[in-house]
């Protein structure tokens, strides 16, 4: 963050949002305070970025095609990668630890009701075994690593574009008022409230689905057209495509959250930012929850504006879709 004498700081929001996703999954699901946001970077933070930039270049991807003892190798990039899964392990032993240690100095009572006190928790019902510290760790990782970088990158898509389209920053910011503007705190009761913001974190979902493909094996012989699909090979949904096809969606090229607004149903197989059916995204619903809350409070206090010098943005695919460069908006206070 840039700050300037005219009350306006200059804000890469990708990167706060980074923060604050990591700071709000630690919190929710392992009940771990990471600090981030406030406290500035630190090793784990780095550590997590360095794992998702390393694992999607494209450079290290076509290495790793070519080379298939690639990550082997004594390379710097290698190297750098082992430090980032040294850090990132530590971590997440040490949320164990703690967590385990809590458990057992409470007699095996429920130490809240976050995703790792419940994996804590879980037992076989016929042999009586829990869950084993290995497990746990590739659950904390998955959660740790990628359930906050596809929340961030919505978010800062979303932020995007209510900058650059101020008459739906303000009809957001309203309803953001007009349900939470007397409350405390935000309640979850009054999130079904948001129809407009819901809206809107929807037709960015559309516009920018941070998972833009997804992959499926076929379980039987199929036919698509005049293309037949054999039993056992793969099938690239390209989500980012099929959310811009003019047939499904009139003006695509437009951010119009109207379009999930009223009585319309739209098909689960047009729009499908979180994918579908029963491997669909399990974080979905605290996705959403954890959007909604972010934008509402955030628009509650502070003003977007793009920043003048900063052009157009491309898309960039790596594990996520996200904008290059990455935006720097003016956010200031909104005086009361």
């Amino acid at each position: 963050m840039k700050p300037s004498l005219t009350g306006i700081a200059e804000v890469n929001i990708l990167k706060d949002f980074n923060k604050l996703t990591l700071d709000i999954i630690g919190d929710t699901a392992f009940g771990y305070r990471f600090d981030t946001l406030i406290s500035g970077e630190n090793k784990v933070s780095q550590a997590v970025e360095t794992l998702l930039r390393g694992r999607t270049g494209v450079t290290t991807r076509f290495l790793r095609r070519i080379i298939p003892f690639y990550d082997k190798l004594p390379t710097q990039h290698n190297k750098m990668m082992a430090e980032a899964i040294d850090v990132t392990d530590s971590v997440v032993k040490q949320i164990i630890r703690q967590k385990r240690s809590e458990l057992e100095s409470s007699g095996g009572r429920v130490l809240g009701s976050n995703l790792l006190a419940k994996m804590l928790m879980v037992q076989d019902d016929e042999s009586g075994k829990r869950l084993s510290d290995q497990v746990i760790e590739a659950q904390v990782h998955t959660f740790m690593v990628a359930g906050h970088e596809t929340t961030s990158v919505a978010l800062t898509w979303t932020f995007y574009l209510l900058a650059k389209h101020q008459d739906v920053q303000e009809k957001a910011r309203q309803e953001a008022i007009a349900v939470f503007g007397g409350l405390g705190t935000i309640d979850n009761t009054h999130l079904d409230e948001l129809k407009y913001i819901t809206a809107v974190v929807n037709e960015s979902l559309r516009m920018y689905p941070p998972a833009a493909l997804f992959m499926r094996k076929v379980v039987a012989d199929d036919q698509l057209g005049e293309y037949k699909i054999p039993k056992g090979s793969y099938v690239v949904v390209p989500i980012c495509v099929l959310h811009h096809l003019e047939e499904n969606w009139a003006n695509h090229e437009k951010f119009l959250p109207e379009r999930f607004l009223g009585d319309q149903q739209i098909s689960n197989y047009k729009f499908m930012p979180f994918s579908n059916g029963p491997r669909n995204c399990i974080g979905r619903k605290f996705a959403m929850l954890e959007m909604k809350v972010a934008i509402s409070k955030l628009l509650m206090k502070f003003k977007f504006n793009l920043d003048p010098s900063q052009g157009e943005l491309n898309t960039q695919l790596r594990l996520t879709l996200k904008p290059n460069p990455c935006p720097i908006l003016r956010v200031s206070l909104i005086e009361s």
